[in-house]
């Protein structure tokens, strides 16, 4: 939202202070203007805040009035000859709030009316069938491995040569206590626990694998101030630079919502009944710019890095039947999701541009640790050739992204 200001005396004394005002005022730079004229929305009860001008960062968004939803200009995305796009930050709703406390009472409430969860049994995998009839890459080695060993020393191996030894093994979350099928298996370590999160469930163990009661909630129920339809597909993180969670699924809706829960800096890492979520969501279709309200994003991925959240998906479009139309990353600025928001996100739209393109499949996420980095990742196999990675660099991701074209990387040769 913006304040404009006016200038406004007395018509004999302020007439010549006005004139000089507007002088001086015309010869600003255009930005200048802009940024001397728009303030922050400000938080109940607090006093907005001006932004300044090195801070600001272009931002699409429109006015709107209290109450009601935040209506955001569309806009086209260019493609460079190069492949590469300026992405335009769009800033969307702000977070909404539960402690874990709230989370497991609703959820103890549900259980007792005998609410039922939405439970999917997915018979055929969502896949782009085109795949099947790629060839390998030319540069792409006939071999099982890279580099290739030397043939006298295959097969005289004289010991196993295993990365570490397995520690603590547990049972985690069961089809008893989802009913989703596959479960899509996912869990990230803390300093003290162990959350894992399937299709359905989501439970806090310590690190010795005993469930700690803190959280034990269904995925709908944890995910209902934002999700429609269902939820599926979960993704977890661990932060060590934040001492945050970050938890990301989809809902299930038509055209759907990624949905994304962060704890707070309060909990330090370690989940109690007093820790509060945030839970935001991205509409898919109309987060600019826009596709097609016949869309579902499907197997989300997620990579935090210091700057942002990298997810990518693959969206099946259509009506009545829904098939493989193209892939997208999604680079959430991460300092906007820290406090109550409001989220704002930047979209590229067709890392694979059609189901026959090539760029990164079912794109990753990348994961970096580095306080010190600048740049983040996408990576996926290639949609259109076997044997290639294509990777896609993303430049200033906390400010205004940049993203590559493809960076084609030949690994051995690989099949359908």
């Amino acid at each position: 939202m913006f304040r404009r200001t006016r200038v406004r005396g007395y018509l004999v004394v302020c007439v010549p202070v006005a004139i000089a005002f507007i002088i001086a005022f015309a010869s600003w730079p255009a930005e200048a203007q802009h940024v001397a004229k728009e303030v922050r929305p400000a938080a109940p009860g607090t006093a907005p805040t001006r932004l300044a001008p090195k801070s600001r960062q272009p931002i699409a968004r429109m006015p709107r009035v209290p109450g009601t939803k935040r209506v955001v200009q569309d806009f086209e995305q260019k493609v460079e000859p190069d492949g590469s796009i300026i992405g335009t930050p769009v800033e969307l709703e702000m977070g909404v709030q539960e402690t874990v406390a709230e989370i497991q009472a609703r959820q103890e409430a549900r259980d007792k009316a005998g609410v039922e969860e939405d439970h999917e049994i997915e018979v055929e995998p969502r896949i782009n069938p085109l795949r099947e009839f790629n060839l390998n890459g030319p540069e792409s080695p006939l071999a099982p491995q890279w580099p290739i060993p030397d043939p006298e020393a295959i097969g005289k191996t004289e010991s196993t040569l295993n990365p570490q030894t397995v520690g603590t093994v547990f049972t985690g979350p069961t089809i008893n206590d989802s009913g989703f099928i596959p479960p899509d298996s996912m869990g990230a370590v803390g300093l003290t626990q162990f959350i894992v999160i399937i299709n359905g469930r989501l439970r806090t163990y310590t690190k010795a694998g005993v469930a700690d009661n803190v959280l034990d909630s269904s995925t709908d129920n944890f995910f209902a101030g934002v999700q429609v339809g269902g939820t599926s597909d979960p993704r977890i993180r661990y932060d060590r630079l934040t001492l945050r969670w970050f938890i990301v699924m989809i809902d299930i809706s038509t055209p759907n919502r990624i949905l994304i829960a962060v704890s707070d800096a309060a909990s330090a890492g370690i989940i109690t009944g007093s820790t509060v979520w945030t839970f935001f969501f991205i509409p898919i279709a109309s987060t600019p710019p826009a596709i097609s309200n016949t869309c579902l994003c499907d197997y989300p991925t997620l990579g935090v890095d210091v700057n942002a959240l990298y997810i990518g998906g693959n969206n099946f479009c259509g009506t009545p039947t829904q098939t493989f139309n193209s892939t997208d990353g999604y680079v959430v600025r991460k300092s906007s999701i820290l406090g109550a928001g409001p989220i704002v996100v930047t979209v590229f739209r067709g890392l694979v541009p059609t189901a026959a393109g090539a760029g990164p499949y079912t794109p990753q996420g990348v994961d970096n640790y580095d306080p010190a980095a600048t740049e983040g990742y996408f990576i996926g196999v290639d949609n259109a050739t076997f044997g290639n990675l294509q990777l896609r660099r993303v430049s200033t991701p906390g400010a205004t992204p940049t993203i590559s074209g493809n960076v084609t990387i030949a690994v051995s040769a690989t099949s359908f």
